[in-house]
């Protein structure tokens, strides 16, 4: 028995069923599954402009996070605080969410469904007022307690799907910070650099803002300009290798080690519920790493978080085999930098069994070189956008995939203002698929700091003080590192 569960796991059967999907069921799913309700989509989209109420249909990338609890406990809220160096007044708030509302027509939609097809719905009674709301609480206990139940916490029947809180007497000790701004979005209306666009349209006009932002995502896209060979050599790569390549690393996801439970977490206990912690790491620590390793520091902090990972498994007597594998989400190519849903996620695979932490760093900057190099990317962004409508329902299966979720954002311009006040400090808390990853880990670079958020199952980090502990982890890998 112990000999045919090895052979299940082991690379070569991954490898031989990889290659069995890819060529003998995905074909057949395209032709007969995937092309018609294609077509029916677009026939259904032609006869909406009909139906004045109809926007636009969900894309399909919209499509994956809008089977959800939205109205009851939803997984796919994305929440966020801002804070702010001085004061704000609520009618400023009011007044500049009016302004955007009004640049994001979907801002201003719910969700419907027409001849079994979803699409945005103009909401005929919206208005400002019921998405904005003022809480003068000052009690730092109180607030961050009301902060994290915003991510589980279910939104009205019949109105578009985001709010704010203007917190005008929450100072933050740590930040030097006077006051602050909540915010909640269902990932249905966009991911999170969508979320960050947001927060860049509430800010002061500052084209030098923008166009950071704008590099960042030309960035992304140099890495993927081709030339006239290695574009007729990425269209042999797509047809031959990419689907059995793609589909392997899913199923590799798939086969990885599970964090295990805290030692102090009661098996009786049946909550539901997130948990999250924010830390800050100074970047000249990070930068002295990449210095010294020659590791870009994009590599850096995703070596960090996957010791910290490997060593939370090892110490709650896990799955000493295999790979602790992260789910990267990254921008696709056409992201437009606003509110809307283009991103895709690709593994990056880190050995349980490697110890060194520099040959940690080592294999996982020659995975994130490799990513560019190969049309790897692009068979995942085609997954994404042609299995969309599916992979809604398949989330709700609560089944782990991959040993924890990791996004990552970089802004290196001036302190962004809002208000005329300098936003210190930003901290975002996306919501976690109930049962499925028990961990979500963002990292954000803004204002030479690195800001650490982890977002945790309850039912695998019960109180902040265990998850607490994965963030100082990460730290003392960074810590060793530059040692």
């Amino acid at each position: 028995m112990n000999f045919f569960k090895s052979f299940l796991q082991s690379k070569i059967f991954l490898l031989i069923l990889s290659i069995f999907v890819s060529y003998f069921l995905l074909p057949p799913f395209f032709i007969l599954v995937a092309a018609p309700l294609y077509i029916y989509h677009r026939i259904v989209t032609f006869l909406s402009k009909w139906k004045k109420e109809l926007y636009e249909p969900l894309t399909n990338d919209d499509c994956i996070h809008a089977t959800d609890d939205i109205h009851g406990r939803p997984s796919g809220s994305i929440s966020g605080v801002v804070h702010l160096k001085g004061s704000h007044t609520f009618d400023e708030l009011v007044n500049k969410l009016e302004k955007v509302a009004a640049e994001y027509p979907k801002s201003r939609c719910i969700i419907t469904r027409w001849m079994s097809v979803k699409f945005w719905k103009k909401c005929k009674d919206f208005k400002i007022s019921n998405h904005v709301s003022l809480n003068e609480e000052s009690d730092p206990e109180k607030v961050s307690q009301f902060l994290t139940s915003l991510i589980d916490k279910g939104f009205p029947v019949g109105q578009p799907l985001w709010e704010f809180i203007s917190l005008p007497n929450y100072a933050h000790a740590e930040y030097g910070t006077s006051s602050a701004i909540a915010m909640r979005v269902h990932h249905s209306l966009g991911d999170g650099l969508g979320f960050m666009a947001i927060i860049r349209d509430l800010c002061d006009k500052d084209p030098a803002a923008d166009e950071e932002v704008e590099k960042m995502l030309k960035a992304i896209r140099k890495k993927m300009n081709l030339n006239f060979w290695r574009r007729i050599s990425y269209v042999f790569q797509l047809i031959f290798i990419t689907p059995a390549q793609s589909v392997y690393l899913w199923l590799q996801g798939i086969n990885s080690p599970c964090i295990p439970p805290s030692s102090n977490h009661d098996p009786n206990c049946d909550s539901d519920g997130t948990i999250n912690v924010s830390n800050l790491i100074d970047l000249t620590l990070l930068k002295r790493i990449s210095k010294k390793t020659g590791a870009n520091v994009t590599s850096v902090v995703h070596a960090g978080v996957a010791g910290a990972v490997r060593r939370t498994i090892l110490e709650r007597g896990g799955d000493t085999e295999g790979n602790v594998v992260a789910n990267y989400i990254l921008p696709k190519l056409n992201h437009p930098g606003t509110l809307s849903n283009n991103v895709f996620p690709v593994p990056l695979f880190t050995p349980m069994s490697e110890q060194n932490r520099f040959q940690r760093l080592t294999q996982i900057s020659k995975q994130l070189d490799q990513l560019f190099c190969t049309p790897l990317p692009i068979g995942m962004m085609l997954c994404i956008h042609t299995l969309g409508p599916f992979f809604g329902p398949i989330r709700q299966m609560k089944h782990n995939t991959f040993t924890y979720i990791h996004t990552n954002f970089a802004y290196f311009g001036e302190p962004m203002k809002m208000f005329g006040n300098i936003l210190e400090r930003s901290v975002l808390a996306p919501g976690l698929q109930f049962n499925g990853n028990p961990l979500l880990v963002v990292t954000s670079s803004y204002h030479g700091k690195l800001g650490l958020q982890l977002v945790g199952d309850r039912k695998f980090f019960p109180d902040e003080e265990s998850l607490m502990r994965v963030a100082n982890y990460v730290k003392d890998e960074f810590e060793s590192m530059d040692g």
